[in-house]
């Protein structure tokens, strides 16, 4: 655990040419001929953060003029002003401290430099270490999204200061209202036109099969959760495993699968977000179990969104915030930290035509939080005042 005096003992010393990086405007993103009055700040790569297309629609229905300013930690570039320098998995937590400090640094300067009117945090750890100045310049006049609980709980004074000086937060789970001393509304890991288009058409039942597809899908982490599904499931009869996606613990499943003469399971490896869709379509269920911690039971799937839009059951634990609305809606199983899972499928009675009138009505909620959260958002972005520039320190 990092202690609170230990975080900003990092050394100011820290200066731009410690670190590559590039200033890359672009005119894509923001309205031609205005001036970029917000800014969205992303902690990494554009990819990583799907939800980044919500902010950008909900911009572009009020023709305003934005910048991107992102950390590019895998050297693919992008479209904004891009802060450049990788940043390894195995970098120990006092380098990625760091890194994210050098990151913060190149923030506030170019909040100097443009002056913008907003600022958007997609997670909160670059604004805890720009507290201060956020305080004394921007006070009410940023916002920041919070998806996952993780380091920041280490820090929860620091965390309490920055969002108690927020306009807002934007939280993906209701379980984190409990921890955040703000004005909060739920914003869900779901694209808002995608949302729009599954509620306006008919969900596709799975092809009719004898073989049950069970399928994780997106990045591949959790090893022992996978474990799992492999031990459980691997050789039995009338089921197919699917791995489709990179991960932290792929290769350690194939020498696992391997080694078990595991022949029913198949690992397909990267592929393009355009080809999630089909992915989760091919399956029966797709696979959410993850570990029994705090922070993740209290956490909401990107993997969720997208198999209800796609019309597939899921397997989430049970004891967490996601097993509150797969067992409300009825939109799969929820099983138990011993539980197997071959008997919790077995057991389960699927019926299509029941789950559709769940998927609506969660698909139904969903858009009203989506609703309230985009009039918050547009609150906040077309407020007409002016930041007092003078006086940067």
């Amino acid at each position: 655990m990092v202690g609170q005096g230990n975080l900003f003992a990092v050394s100011d010393a820290i200066s731009a040419n410690m670190f590559n990086f590039e200033f890359t405007s672009h005119n894509q993103n923001s309205i031609h001929l205005k001036a970029a009055e917000i800014a969205i700040v992303v902690p990494g790569n554009l990819w990583l953060f799907p939800y980044l297309e919500n902010y950008k629609h909900m911009l572009g229905m009020q023709q305003a003029a934005y910048d991107l300013i992102f950390w590019d930690k895998e050297d693919q570039g992008g479209e904004g002003v891009r802060y450049k320098r990788r940043l390894p998995e195995n970098v120990s937590l006092a380098g990625k401290l760091m890194a994210y400090y050098g990151f913060a640094k190149f923030v506030k300067r170019q909040l100097k430099l443009k002056k913008y009117r907003r600022v958007v945090f997609l997670t909160p750890i670059v604004a805890v270490f720009m507290s201060s100045f956020l305080s004394r310049h921007y006070k009410g006049r940023y916002c920041i999204d919070y998806r996952d609980m993780s380091f920041e709980l280490n820090i929860k004074p620091l965390l309490d200061k920055v969002v108690k000086s927020a306009a807002y937060v934007s939280i993906s789970s209701a379980a984190y209202r409990r921890l955040l001393p703000a004005e909060t509304v739920i914003f869900h890991n779901v694209c808002i036109r995608n949302l729009e288009a599954a509620i306006n058409s008919e969900p596709v039942p799975p092809q009719q099969s004898e073989t049950i597809r069970v399928a994780n899908i997106g990045y591949i982490r959790h090893f022992d959760c996978q474990k799992r599904l492999l031990d459980d499931l691997g050789n039995k009869a009338g089921f197919e495993l699917q791995f489709c996606g990179d991960g932290s613990c792929t290769d350690s499943l194939q020498r696992y699968a391997s080694d078990k003469n595991i022949g029913n399971v198949s690992f397909s490896g990267h592929y393009e977000k355009s080809d999630e869709a089909a992915l989760v379509a091919n399956a029966d269920f797709v696979y959410i179990v993850i570990p029994h911690t705090t922070a993740l039971m209290s956490a909401m799937s990107n993997r969720l969104y997208a198999a209800v839009l796609a019309g597939r059951y899921v397997i989430v634990n049970k004891d967490s915030v996601q097993a509150e609305y797969v067992e409300h809606y009825g939109l799969g199983i929820c099983v138990g930290e011993d539980e197997n899972l071959e008997q919790a499928i077995t057991k389960f009675k699927p019926d299509y035509e029941q789950y559709k009138k769940g998927r609506a009505a969660f698909l139904t909620q969903v858009r009203a939080d989506q609703e309230k959260s985009q009039e918050r958002f547009n609150r906040f972005q077309m407020t007409d005042d002016r930041l007092q520039v003078s006086g940067y320190r």
